[in-house]
């Protein structure tokens, strides 16, 4: 299909309205007037977008509103939002760009914004230089659409249906790699793009289908670009990795807006809003969000991934040393903060660590089956006496272990698991 003639959305509807309104009820006003309230910019960008919907017509000096147009407008001043989108929903669809993407939203049920400007592009050959470019056009199609009626745009997603009524895991990928992973996947791809094949070799990965969907959770947080086989940076993942934001606060910043911006967005406002920051509570909700299932361990393992987001960008702080601590009556356990319990150095002996965090998944796996763990619970001591950082952290151990032997409650020892699970993470 030839590029003349064919308009795509340039701004979304709430400039288009402001547009309109502004005009309203006049049936036209002069270009110049309008310019210098608004910006010329503005004013152009807004008024392509109307044109092409019917809403408006441009001549050398004017814009003039169409009966579609003033109509639209006298809905906009009496905020009748069932007319607008009455009225709207007549007009989008004369603009062959948002027919096309009507048309596959009803056939695909949910997009991202990236999605629809990829779609665009190759459906209209479009050869955009930069890839924000794909969302930014994805965005104003999918708000235009939304805004008449026609599905649901929220958080860079565009549904058919509500967000939150239909299963979203097809389109949000679980995070399965932490921070500083992310970091090293776009500082190999900021010369050039590769394909996964390069990207295996340069990033030492074990398995090819696991850095896949590494992968995708870089695309979904639009920090790298899948084009056929091929990968590449965005430039909101170049922002990340310049060497000008190379501090601690202002990678943090920026990581932090990405995140806020991403269709994880939702499931950080409700761990923000309740204050959440135990583990396995946020594998909770990102999976129940995701609708997505997994038993305990799974549970804590995404959720300390998704902690790890959380804390790189400072939306939630890092609290590790804390240590277990039971009540008198052993049925409740509570978590305090313990002086002198520094965090495992990166020098540590690797085969303790390793040793550590094979008897712990065994000593878990072992009491879902009911089977005993007494032996494995002296074995771990032995091997943590091995570590003089876990001095202290002993002394609470051995006497959680001799609680544990006489209550056999397994809530007694679990706390004392997460903290090592924490630390040697």
């Amino acid at each position: 299909m030839k590029n003349d003639k064919i308009m795509i959305p340039e701004v979304t509807s709430n400039h288009i309205f402001k547009l309109i309104k502004h005009i309203y009820p006049a049936e036209n006003v002069m270009i110049d007037r309008l310019n210098g309230i608004f910006g010329k910019s503005k004013v152009t960008n807004a008024s392509i977008s109307g044109e092409s919907m019917g809403l408006l017509i441009r001549d050398k000096s004017a814009i003039i509103l169409t009966k579609e147009g003033m109509e639209l407008g006298r809905a906009l001043v009496s905020k009748n939002v069932e007319e607008q989108r009455k009225i709207l929903k007549n007009c989008v669809l004369k603009n062959p760009v948002l027919e096309f993407i009507y048309s596959l939203i009803r056939e695909k049920k949910i997009m991202k914004n990236s999605e629809i400007g990829q779609k665009i592009a190759l459906q209209f050959n479009k050869n955009w230089k930069h890839v924000l470019s794909y969302s930014r056009y994805g965005t104003n199609c999918g708000n235009i659409l939304a805004s008449a009626g026609l599905g649901y745009y929220t958080n860079g997603i565009y549904s058919l249906e509500k967000i939150g009524s239909f299963n979203i895991s097809d389109t949000i990928s679980v995070p399965s790699l932490r921070f500083k992973k992310i970091i090293s996947i776009l500082k190999e791809l900021s010369a050039k793009e590769k394909n996964i094949d390069t990207l295996v070799t340069a990033l030492s990965s074990k398995s090819k289908s696991r850095l896949s969907y590494e992968l995708t959770n870089c695309v979904d947080l639009n920090l790298i670009k899948k084009s056929d086989n091929m990968y590449s940076i965005t430039d909101m993942g170049r922002d990340l990795t310049n060497p000008v934001n190379d501090s601690d606060e202002l990678r943090s910043n920026i990581f932090a807006e990405i995140l806020r911006k991403s269709p994880y967005a939702s499931i950080i406002k409700i761990i923000e809003e309740n204050g959440i920051k135990d583990r396995r509570k946020i594998g909770q909700i990102l999976l129940h969000e995701l609708k997505k299932e997994g038993k305990e361990n799974y549970q804590y393992t995404v959720g300390k991934i998704f902690a790890n987001w959380l804390a790189s960008s400072r939306i939630i702080t890092k609290n590790r040393n804390i240590l277990p601590q039971i009540s008198k009556d052993a049925n409740k356990i509570e978590t305090i903060p313990v002086a002198g319990i520094p965090k495992i150095s990166i020098g540590s002996d690797q085969k303790i660590m390793f040793q550590i965090g094979r008897l712990i998944e065994r000593i878990e796996l072992k009491n879902s089956l009911n089977q005993d763990i007494i032996s494995d619970i002296k074995e771990l001591i032995s091997f943590c006496q091995k570590d003089s950082s876990l001095t202290a952290y002993l002394r609470l151990l051995n006497s959680h272990y001799q609680l544990y032997n006489e209550k056999k409650d397994f809530r007694i020892i679990q706390a004392d698991l997460n903290f090592l699970k924490e630390i040697y993470r």
